[in-house]
């Protein structure tokens, strides 16, 4: 066995070593099928530490780190849990260097981090449409349990007056409830038609991904999956590193330049293009500019240790390029969300067109594009409309305290807060019932942790539904005090008679 055998370095140093002069690189290997294939210490290192045996991890500890990458994760997992171990065995010293180590290989800031929150949610998919929606649906049936009584004194005076309400108008809630909980509806709806975008988007062809996945751009499948990209940056940028991996380094040069604004793409324009020295280190802060986390240009300009164990343990110093982030790789397939997302505004026929799902005929998408915007423009027709008074002091009915507590933040739409966990809810929810039906989770997150996190809305809702039913009860002692006709009205008792020992009964 590789993790007791004497030799274990020998050969996997000479493993790694045939693997770089293979032109494999171990940050563009993203399919775990395939580093398991290629023989990788990752496996055999992770075994060790589910048996706790660290003196067997210890040996394929530098060479896992070696072949660690952003690109796959669990790799800077394991990392951290050897430092963990470490430490839980007294070797404190130790247990820093490799958690250094660890830190050093998570390049990803702020922009990764949104980049990857919205491949993951385009891999929610319609999943997450469908979970907004039923979010939608159940708010507005609350918001309707909170008017009710409000609504059924209104149309018993307009009977009163000789009026024939409309039995079903008293659904269109947007005429009773509040400016804010207008604005807070028409924000839902904006979050499901961007979910709608990204669900479209987010549809990458795994096959194809799983091309451009295998540790090099360099062989049949990749340059075929390359040729088929479309015209963007992000597949320009893609192409030039595999011309680049191919020794083609003008071409490779042409395609970065036609990339743009791509910040790993001008890092190694610059390298391309420049000898070390002023005019690179320029070169390399412009990159900067574009992408502050570029690992590449940091270390290019001493503000970072070397980006890639990898290849400076095989490759030398200097023998490293940039690499794609793993959400920017995918971008290569499907074109960056940014412009997706501009173009719903920009060109909004076009992208509801392009946004449709596969199999749904166009007639019944069309027409359920065209519900969308008639109920978008309707409830935006009725926001400078104010509530009627009667119903902003209207006592609730039952089941409004009851829906308010089943839906998080629902009840809290008047305050706009309350969408910070209604969006949450839904989209957690939509991706723990995708879980339970296919075993996979969109969002990367395991059933303990959508239980974890639905719990915790949960909690938060049920606070605020709390702090907010205490309110009420004070709203609606101060309506029988001030306003007994309309408390009366309603069928309120009284307000309770106050006796001054001085003056008498008083109301």
């Amino acid at each position: 066995r590789l993790d007791r055998s004497d030799a274990a370095g020998v050969l996997m140093n000479a493993a790694l070593r045939d693997l770089y002069a293979a032109g494999y690189d171990p940050r563009l290997l993203r399919d775990p099928a395939l580093r398991s294939a290629y023989g990788l210490p990752h496996d055999a290192f992770v075994a060790a530490l589910d048996r706790g045996d660290v003196p067997a991890a210890r040996p394929l500890a530098p060479f896992a780190w070696r072949t660690a990458s952003e690109a796959a994760p669990e790799t800077i997992v394991a990392l951290e849990r050897f430092a963990d171990a470490l430490r839980g065995a007294g070797d404190r010293q130790e247990a820093r260097i490799w958690r250094d180590r660890a830190r050093e290989l998570r390049h990803a800031g702020l922009s990764a981090w949104i980049d990857g929150a919205a491949v993951a949610l385009g891999r929610l998919g319609w999943t997450g449409v469908a979970g907004l929606a039923v979010a939608f649906g159940a708010a507005w049936l609350v918001l309707l349990a909170k008017v009710w009584r409000g609504q059924s004194l209104l149309r018993r005076q307009a009977r009163e007056r000789g009026q024939r309400p409309w039995a079903a108008s008293r659904l269109w809630v947007p005429r009773t409830v509040s400016t804010t909980e207008k604005v807070a509806a028409l924000a839902l709806l904006v979050v499901l038609a961007l979910q709608a975008v990204l669900a479209a988007w987010g549809t990458a062809d795994e096959e194809r991904f799983r091309a451009l996945s295998s540790g090099t751009l360099a062989n049949a499948d990749a340059r075929a999956t390359l040729a088929e990209l479309g015209e963007h940056g992000h597949a320009e940028a893609l192409r030039g590193l595999a011309a680049l991996m191919e020794g083609r380094d003008a071409e490779a040069a042409r395609a970065f330049d036609a990339a743009g604004p791509i910040g790993w793409a001008r890092t190694n324009l610059a390298l391309l293009e420049t000898e070390p020295g002023e005019a690179r280190t320029a070169a390399l802060e412009e990159a900067l500019r574009l992408d502050p986390r570029e690992p590449v240009a940091r270390w290019g300009t001493g503000r970072e240790v070397h980006p890639s164990p990898f290849h400076e343990a095989y490759g030398g110093p200097d023998q490293v390029w940039a690499v794609p982030t793993p959400q920017q790789h995918r971008f290569a397939l499907v074109g960056d969300w940014r412009d997706r997302i501009g173009a719903t505004f920009t060109s909004p026929l076009q992208a509801i067109g392009a946004a449709r799902p596969a199999g749904l005929p166009a007639f019944a998408w069309w027409t359920a594009a065209a519900m969308f915007v008639v109920l978008v423009a309707a409830i935006a027709a009725f926001l400078p409309l104010r509530r009627p008074a009667a119903v902003r002091d209207a006592p609730r009915s039952l089941a409004y305290p009851v829906g308010a507590l089943a839906v998080p933040g629902s009840g809290h739409l008047d305050e706009l807060w309350g969408l910070l966990l209604l969006v949450p809810w839904a989209l957690v929810g939509a991706d723990a019932a995708l879980l339970a039906a296919t075993g996979a989770s969109a969002l990367g997150l395991d059933a303990w942790l959508h239980a974890a996190l639905l719990g915790g809305i949960y909690l938060a809702g049920l606070i605020g539904w709390a702090i907010e039913a205490q309110s009420y009860r004070r709203r609606m002692r101060q309506l029988r005090e001030r306003k007994p006709e309309l408390a009366k009205a309603y069928g309120l008792r009284p307000a309770p008679v106050r006796t001054d020992v001085r003056k008498g009964p008083s109301a």
